[in-house]
């Protein structure tokens, strides 16, 4: 009986579905629509950031090893962004002394992650940024998160063409 129960149990651990996020979903505050050189600049977002996700437990493909936190399901924000790829595009997050992470599907559907990035105003370390050189036209999914918890936190996310 002992062997059956393991056996039932590893059967269920391998049959059960793992969470990810889910760029499908709609998104939790809105759709964004940009196109390059828009105005103003930066274009900001007040959102709350987290979720019940643990990164670290995800089943996201392509995600680096080093991604940690915990974001939703479904994207906070899709942003379609038209361009000729002239300017970069940057997603930021202000967290306010929060330790916010930051996860971003592009419309080629890689996976971008980044925690710590040098703060643009006060040197700090705990707001996280992507930078897009030579961005694409598309859907970019993204969703913000904390580092630490769950709770959510209110958070500013960023859109700019400027550094």
């Amino acid at each position: 009986m002992k062997k059956l129960f393991v056996s039932l149990s590893l059967f269920i651990l391998m049959v059960a579905p793992v969470v990810s996020q889910d760029w499908t979903m709609d998104p939790t505050y809105d759709d964004l629509y940009l196109e390059e050189f828009f105005t103003p600049d930066p274009t900001v977002v007040e959102i709350l950031a987290g979720g019940a996700i643990d990164l670290a437990l995800s089943s996201v493909l392509g995600l680096p090893r080093s991604a940690t936190g915990f974001v939703a399901m479904a994207p906070d924000l899709d942003l379609y962004y038209i361009t000729t790829g002239t300017m970069s595009l940057t997603i930021r997050v202000r967290g306010y002394g929060e330790d916010t992470v930051l996860l971003v599907n592009d419309p080629d559907g890689r996976w971008f992650f980044n925690d710590d990035s040098p703060d643009f105003e006060d040197g700090g370390f705990l707001d996280p940024s992507i930078t897009f050189n030579r961005p694409i036209s598309g859907l970019y999914s993204i969703w913000v998160g904390t580092f630490s918890t769950s709770e959510l936190v209110p958070v500013d996310l960023e859109i700019t063409e400027l550094h």
